[in-house]
């Protein structure tokens, strides 16, 4: 990755969790259920979460010289490469689909 502190401080706070005893969080969010909230709709859980919820950020990819709006055409170049999360689902097709909100 091009900025490197993000992954100490995560380093970082796994040691102060982990070894330490401290209560802060360190893990990235993972699955805990989804489940049907409506016609065509799921919401799905997340553990790992605090209560101050998700952060949106730019992703370790994108360099202080490429813009947010520059992911699409540097995907077309190289698919997948400037992404924010995706899911993939467990369809025929092993469907990605980005999971940003628009």
């Amino acid at each position: 990755p091009i900025f490197k502190q993000y992954q100490g401080a995560r380093l970082g706070n796994a040691a102060l969790s982990l070894v330490y005893g401290k209560s802060i969080p360190w893990r990235s969010p993972s699955y805990a259920l989804a489940r049907q909230s409506g016609q065509g709709e799921v919401t799905v859980e997340l553990a790992d979460v605090t209560s101050a919820g998700l952060t949106l950020k730019p992703p370790a990819n994108l360099n202080s010289n490429l813009k947010l709006e520059d992911c699409a055409e540097r995907n077309a170049k190289s698919p997948r490469s400037c992404a924010w999360a995706d899911l993939q689902f467990n369809d025929v097709d092993r469907t990605w689909v980005n999971a940003s909100v628009e």
